[in-house]
């Protein structure tokens, strides 16, 4: 059982979390059905990022890493994750197997060495590895593509594919020096990637669809030597001075870490079935990459497993946004421990809203809910009335036989949950999960055993040894997610510890019955998501902003302000009607029909008794102004870098923090960024360069 192994340069936010959770969740699931099992995790240590994290810090980068290392570990902890053991891939045993592995491939004719073209930024003083080059990506067009690969199109890159590219340390254009370096050569692994993927039957079809478009648009040899002092030296003479790619030897990390515990590590990872948890960039290099390298190696003495399955989860964004450590933007799990939530209702929420198929986001409205309609008021209201009222009418669990039509019917969506466990579905698990406690809260509530104590104590009886037979058996199929609660609840209905195996008994005496989850109101929720709104820098202002094609289909003389109109617009999909200053500039027959630029989520403002709901945009320069215009169709999007997820509105004092330009060909800018739509470029003529668009 692996998550992807985190990589040091910061503390997991909660989408970084969502894998290791869902790591933790499967491992529980599989103790809970009597597998022996080992999760195994660790810190992701070498690479750039970690050189200058620690120069940063004036640190050698080995003691940084051991300092981030037990953060991680202390974030995991407190979370409930459960890992048989956390490593390093800074260890020796792991610098051993990873050198082992490549001269398998090395000895199997799987690696060459080529002259490369590299970047080097001359102000640094350094080579740029992957993550520190930006530029265009060649394949998509998208602006912000790393030198490894580009996150809008999930395409493998080299640094010297990008277009335009400039060092992400200092802002500067990097030069171009040549170097020899060594490659794996993935052209040559293809037929054996394709083969496994095409014999693996417990891949999810979107997870082998999309591994499978890559082999059908060819693999490329990929370079595995980067010119770095921190990280495994490469075995091979001539190239004593590098070390390895980290995605090289962060995935033979699993082997590492196991190595560093378990004497019989190599038994496991040469015959046990493997998971393998991350979230959706990761894929490439794990259904490609990573099963290349072993495929090589394996040749002929069959020495390594590949993966069994890879549960893939899709981004969890915050409140419409990235998460954003600079920015204060959004919880990153060091946050969440000073926070007072229990992990368990972290845990719940996560996989909740853990998606298989789509982005999904992080948000304190649903958060809120989740925790009050389903933790409190489903699971936490069936076991907290179910043993306060067992308690106080009978002082123990009556010994009776249950009610088997109900215990039978709970039975069932637990049966039917455990098959989406072994799916690695585990959000449809706890939907199955929780129609199980409401079947039991409704049963409970239908019954109404306050009644039948003092009617028909016989039947209250059946009605509560039910319960607490159903209590006991949501606790065990909830366990995996919310673990912490789970055992409290065996606490309290009177066993020693939480036990599979364990069965409730006539008579068993009851533990001290207590709240599981507590309500949440609606003014601690403010205050945290004002706590982690962040800082907005001006680009997270303009990526809020939703701007629109729009057409004027009409224009009124506002009835009580002379420089006044009122406009109806035409946006595609809607109608807006907004007041605008242009009666000093344009006439009524300048604007009909006009395609413009409309700031559609402006926060709506009263004025002069007519509402407004959104802005023009014009640009004025030389005393001018000229209107923001398009020949696309009503209701594109309008966008710098990329489209961007719209806040609900924006507020008139953040747009007007904003410098939205005019340069000299006319074109609208934004951060150096031309504004356009999927099909051209945002103009307007008539204001001259450095017109400011309001």
């Amino acid at each position: 059982m692996t998550p992807s192994l985190p990589y040091v340069n910061s503390i997991p936010h909660l989408g970084n979390a969502v894998c290791v959770v869902s790591a933790d969740v499967f491992n529980r699931f599989l103790k809970k059905e009597g597998c022996e099992s080992r999760f195994i995790c660790g810190t992701d240590e070498h690479g750039t990022r970690t050189e200058i994290e620690a120069k940063k810090r004036k640190m050698d980068p080995d003691k940084y890493c051991e300092q981030m290392n037990q953060k991680f570990k202390d974030v995991f902890d407190f979370i409930g994750v459960e890992f048989d053991h956390f490593g390093r891939t800074n260890n020796p045993v792991n610098h051993e197997i990873t050198q082992s592995i490549f001269k398998d491939l090395y000895d199997k004719g799987y690696i060459f060495d080529k002259e490369l073209t590299l970047l080097y930024c001359e102000k640094c003083k350094m080579y740029l590895a992957d993550s520190y080059v930006e530029g265009t990506c060649p394949h998509c067009g998208a602006e912000d593509a790393k030198g490894d690969q580009c996150d809008n199109c999930s395409k493998f890159l080299e640094p010297v594919e990008l277009i335009h590219p400039k060092c992400k340390i200092c802002g500067s254009v990097p030069v171009v020096k040549r170097d020899m370096h060594i490659f794996l050569d993935l052209k040559k692994l293809q037929p054996k990637v394709k083969k496994w993927l095409l014999s693996n039957k417990n891949l999810k079809d979107d997870v082998k669809n999309f591994s499978l478009g890559w082999i059908k648009e060819g693999l490329h040899p990929r370079c595995i030597s980067r010119n770095l002092k921190y990280g495994v030296k490469v075995p091979l003479k001539g190239f004593e001075d590098k070390v390895f790619y980290v995605w090289f030897d962060a995935p033979i990390g699993y082997f590492g870490a196991t190595a560093e515990k378990y004497k019989d590590w190599k038994s496991w990872w040469q015959s046990a079935q493997h998971y393998e948890f991350m979230g959706k960039d990761n894929v490439p290099f794990h259904t490609i990459f990573f099963p290349a390298m072993l495929l090589g190696s394996n040749e002929n003495d069959n020495k390594w497993v590949l993966p069994t399955n890879i549960g893939v989860n899709q981004n969890l964004n915050y409140e419409g946004k990235k998460f954003s450590k600079s920015h204060k933007r959004g919880i990153f799990l060091d946050d969440f421990m000073k926070l007072d939530i229990k992990a368990d209702v972290l845990r719940y929420y996560i996989i909740s809203v853990r998606s298989l198929h789509k982005d999904t986001e992080f948000s304190w409205d649903a958060f809120l809910g989740k925790n009050n309609n389903e933790l409190v008021a489903n699971y936490g209201n069936l076991v907290y009335r179910t043993l306060v009222f067992m308690s106080k009418n009978f002082g123990c669990v009556p010994d009776v036989a249950v009610d088997k039509s109900v215990v039978d019917e709970v039975s069932e969506k637990l049966s039917a949950a455990d098959k989406f466990y072994w799916d690695l579905d585990f959000k449809e698990a706890l939907k199955l999960i929780m129609e199980a406690s409401s079947i039991a809260n409704q049963y409970f509530q239908h019954s109404a055993p306050w009644d039948l104590v003092k009617t028909d104590k016989d039947k209250c009886s059946v009605v509560l040894r039910t319960c607490s037979e159903v209590i006991l058996m949501l606790s065990k199929a909830l366990w995996p997610i919310i673990p912490s609660a789970s055992e409290s609840v065996f606490k309290q209905l009177g066993f020693d510890k939480f036990d599979f195996s364990a069965k409730i008994k006539g008579g068993q005496k009851l533990g001290k019955v207590k709240v599981l989850f507590k309500k949440f109101d609606e003014s601690m929720i403010d205050k945290y998501r004002d706590k982690f709104s962040g800082d907005l820098s001006e680009e997270d202002i303009f990526n809020s902003m939703d701007l629109r094609v729009a057409k004027i289909v009409d224009v009124k003389v506002h009835p009580d302000a002379k420089k006044l109109f009122i406009v109806d617009l035409d946006v595609g999909a809607y109608k807006k009607t907004i007041v605008s200053g242009l009666r000093e500039h344009f006439s009524v027959d300048d604007l009909l029909g006009k395609k413009i630029i409309l700031f559609s989520n402006l926060e709506p403002a009263k004025i002069r008794g007519v509402k407004s709901e959104g802005m023009l945009l014009a640009a004025c320069g030389s005393g001018k102004l000229g209107l923001l215009g398009s020949d696309d169709k009503i209701g594109e999007r309008v966008y710098a870098k990329s489209c961007s997820t719209p806040a609900k509105s924006v507020s008139y004092d953040n747009f007007s923090k904003l410098e939205i330009l005019v340069d000299k060909d006319g074109n609208v800018v934004f951060c150096s960024h031309i504004l356009k739509t999927s099909r051209g470029k945002i103009k307007v003529s008539g204001v001259g360069k450095g017109a400011k668009v309001c």
